[in-house]
């Protein structure tokens, strides 16, 4: 039996860590129909890492330059700026060097268009499309020939790795700059029984040319020739290949293997087997605590032979008039819980529903989209928490229930309005317009505002949490404490956490910030299990000690003890932004340590949160099985 249940428990797990969406509706086409045009998307690099509408370089567009409807919050979020194109592709028709449809002097560029496209070149800039939901990517020559023609400068010495997403504008053959001004679209597609067809992939080969047999880069388009303006042909070629064993449910499944998160499974597993191993290690240390440490101190402190002096011992139950007394700015540490508390639900849930696949790549920005109204709607278990951690303190204050829902979305606001002011003066097209900033206006003070006072009222109704032991008026002085417990060692349990969640974290800032794609939430929801139970362990034996050396006041420090993992990210982050990008922009810079400083500070509170209600179950725990006369 255990020869059968063993590798299908290892089926299973394998199962469920990797990627897993729901498809949207089979979109079929008919040969007779016509033609297929895809839709443009922004301008991307990782370079840079601020994207540009596709239509800032002067490209052929069409004469009512519509951007696409029903642009979702979380796409424009990304940067998504999809609007129509030019290209047309007549269904299973092959074409080789079809002009684009320019309208008159379209195709003729200024001396400062000619400046913008070498910049945008030497930027490391992409040109994104759309065909039928499925992004463009770069076929294995079109990225070996980008990594041959990378533009290297004094500022950027490296060759570029291939890039995977969009195809490159341009590229340098020696120090001369050239525009790829020829897309080789390569449409992957699969028949169905009838006469439809249904498309499968997307990809392209960009070249450059200058003369009308359109030749791959047999007569480059040289920025140079063109530094007083001038015309260029700007051409395409279509290519059908029929893929019959490809599946529409399984289309995405390329391009998510494209990913190093994807690929690299064998590294998940090592590092997850590591924290387990440390995981096990700190699980040892608190079940030696719990069933010899205290379980002999519970026999000494409750024994009826032993006398007052006996149980009177130096060690945590001298502390038992004082361990439940309130810590310093209790409203604030209410609030910092309430906060932590919506953060937790707010990625537990988008967690849970990447999971079940409903986060599908199909659907771009839904992640985003997502985590914003659930952090909304978790408003309510803010306030609720709130309610409950005052009462608890023995006060009331309505004052800093709202607060709660003002301080940290307040900070959040504030650094994403001064980036996208930044963004919009720099014409970016991740800078939203009026409307979406009023729109979360809206969301904040009508709807999350009152879910934290709905929840706040509730907890404020509900009878205050009885703690075991009571706290007496005058505190204890602390004795001196070990070097180990100071408050200059507090960062250190941090790097327990960090260690465990380091791959991933690393791979999900590639997916943010250099295009990657990243959809091995199982992977991800493994890490974040382990993340929690070292949380939990790292702070029980921290806090344990603490008490031991007669240290009464551990509600901050209770946070404070793994909160050093969102240190740890922000150094990796500082070697990240030094070492792996190649921003070259102050803007670009002010935007990546802003939203690394903001996501960092999250990570500090959601750990710190699950590390004080640990501690805090612990200490409920172990004061309640003693005697006090």
């Amino acid at each position: 039996m255990r020869k059968i249940l063993l590798p299908l428990l290892v089926a299973s797990l394998m199962n469920f860590c990797s990627a897993y969406y729901l498809t949207v509706s089979l979109q079929t086409w008919n040969p007779d129909e016509g033609s297929l045009s895809p839709f443009v998307n922004s301008l991307t690099s990782v370079d840079a890492i601020i994207p540009f509408e596709f239509y800032d370089l002067k490209y052929c567009q069409p004469k009512e330059k519509n951007e696409l409807k029903g642009l979702g919050l979380g796409m424009m979020l990304r940067g998504d700026h999809v609007e129509q194109s030019l290209y047309e592709f007549e269904i299973l028709v092959n074409s080789t060097c079809k002009k684009v449809g320019c309208s008159e002097g379209e195709d003729t560029l200024s001396s400062e268009d000619v400046k913008k496209f070498d910049r945008y070149i030497h930027g490391g800039y992409r040109a994104n499309m759309i065909l039928d939901n499925l992004p463009m990517i770069a076929t294995e020559e079109a990225r070996y020939k980008a990594t041959k023609n990378f533009c290297v400068n004094d500022r950027n010495p490296q060759r570029s790795t291939p890039e995977v997403r969009g195809a490159a504008i341009g590229g340098c053959e020696g120090d001369r700059a050239f525009i790829n001004n020829h897309f080789s679209f390569i449409i992957h597609y699969n028949k169905l029984k009838g006469k439809g067809i249904f498309v499968v992939g997307f990809e392209v080969i960009p070249s450059s040319h200058n003369s009308d047999s359109c030749i791959a880069d047999a007569d480059r388009v040289y920025i140079k020739t063109l530094e007083g303006g001038g015309k260029v042909p700007w051409t395409y070629s279509v290519t059908w290949i029929e893929k019959p064993d490809a599946q529409w449910v399984t289309r995405w499944d390329y391009y998510l293997s494209t990913s190093e998160a994807d690929t690299d499974a064998r590294s998940h597993w090592i590092k997850i087997t590591q924290s387990l191993i440390v995981m096990l290690c700190l699980s040892a240390l608190v079940v030696v605590i719990i069933s010899r440490t205290l379980h002999l101190d519970f026999n000494r402190y409750n024994s009826p032979d032993n006398d007052e002096e006996l149980q009177e011992e130096v060690g945590w139950k001298l502390v038992h008039a004082d361990v439940f007394r309130p810590p310093s700015h209790p409203h604030l540490f209410a609030g910092v819980i309430g906060t932590g508390v919506q953060l937790i639900g707010m990625t537990l849930t988008v967690l849970g529903a990447a999971i079940l696949g409903f986060l599908s790549p199909a659907f771009r920005g839904a992640s985003i989209t997502s985590g914003i109204f659930l952090f909304v709607l978790m408003a309510f278990f803010n306030g609720y928490v709130t309610g409950l951690m005052q009462m608890m303190f023995g006060i009331r204050s309505w004052r800093s229930a709202v607060l709660s829902g003002v301080v940290f979305p307040g900070f959040v606001f504030t650094v994403w309005v001064f980036c996208e002011c930044m963004l919009a003066w720099r014409g970016a097209a991740t800078a939203v317009p009026l409307s979406t900033i009023l729109f979360i206006i809206v969301l904040w003070f009508g709807v999350c505002i009152p879910l934290i006072i709905l929840g706040a009222s509730f907890g404020f109704r509900r009878k205050p949490i009885e703690n075991p032991l009571k706290y007496n008026t005058l505190a204890r002085a602390i004795p001196p404490q070990r070097f180990l417990l100071s408050p200059a060692c507090l960062m250190i349990p941090g790097l327990i956490p960090y260690t465990a969640s380091h791959l991933e974290l690393k791979l999900i800032l590639r997916a943010i910030w250099q295009g990657q794609v990243y959809y091995v939430f199982g992977f991800l929801t493994m890490v974040a299990l382990v993340v929690m139970v070292s949380v939990c362990l790292t702070t029980i034996v921290y806090v344990y000690y603490q008490l031991v050396f007669e240290n009464h006041r551990w509600w901050w420090r209770s946070m404070g003890i793994t909160a050093g993992m969102s240190l740890y990210y922000f150094i990796y982050c500082m070697y990240y932004y030094s070492n792996v990008l190649k921003v070259r922009s102050w803007t670009g810079m002010v935007v990546y340590f802003s939203f690394t400083t903001v996501s960092a500070i999250s990570i500090g509170i959601i750990v710190g949160t699950i590390g004080f209600f640990a501690a805090w179950l612990f200490i409920r725990k172990i004061y309640s099985s003693i005697k006090i006369e």
